[in-house]
């Protein structure tokens, strides 16, 4: 079996999270009616009561309105019950994860089709996130672009520079991109290009991300390869 196969082999999406979780911010419970957990209802303010009844399409949101008086109390045991189920997650479950291997990139229609090249791998993923909780400061879904590399490709570190962008182009502007359940093939996303390896040399990690292309690096995970 190649050194290639081996690497994909390893890439589990425990790890694959692993790896991507930085992207998405501080690890926590994020939401802006944490408050809602530690306050009482009759120190909310008028602010507080308007932002958590318009989710609820209520307009009328003065404080002295009985009917509201209820609703809120039901909002407050429901954000509560929320963020108690987000709080226990572990980072296996803190995300939905889809992903996809060698997807060709398929360039014109009919007689004209032809395969430009092959993306080694393309991870959609995103946080989880419960009512108005989510497990990170970033909760938009975001595409990972992968190319999977061997340790001694690097000794031609430029021709792997050139087959990113070159794919980068062909994927954007020419190619049927991939849809999943998480990233729809209309929907506005964010969308990284990465190099993963088991180890990335310093000099060669810098060029990279002065090109905008991240570096993934298997001996950054816990017993991963030195």
């Amino acid at each position: 079996m190649g050194k290639h196969d081996e690497i994909v082999l390893q890439l589990t999406n425990e790890k694959l999270i692993e790896l991507l979780k930085r992207f998405f911010g501080e690890r926590g419970v994020w939401s802006r009616f944490n408050w809602v957990i530690d306050e009482k209802i009759e120190d909310w303010n008028l602010k507080n009561n308007k932002d958590l009844l318009e989710i609820y399409g209520i307009k009328d949101y003065t404080t002295n309105n009985p009917y509201n008086e209820k609703t809120l109390k039901a909002i407050k045991k429901e954000i509560t019950k929320d963020r108690e189920k987000i709080t226990n997650f572990n980072l296996i479950d803190s995300f939905e994860i889809k992903k996809t291997f060698e997807y060709p990139l398929i360039k014109g229609e009919k007689q004209y089709k032809c395969t430009k090249g092959f993306l080694d791998l393309i991870i959609h993923l995103k946080p989880i996130c419960i009512g108005e909780f989510c497990c990170y400061g970033e909760k938009d879904a975001i595409e990972f672009i992968i190319e999977i590399k061997k340790e001694d490709d690097f000794n031609d570190f430029g021709s792997i520079l050139r087959q990113i962008k070159e794919y980068r182009t062909y994927y954007e502007d020419s190619c049927e991109m991939w849809c999943s359940d998480i990233i729809g093939s209309y929907g506005r996303h964010k969308r990284i290009y990465c190099i993963l390896a088991p180890n990335i040399p310093k000099d060669i990690k810098k060029l990279f991300e002065e090109e905008e292309i991240q570096c993934l690096e298997l001996s950054e995970l816990e017993g991963g390869e030195e």
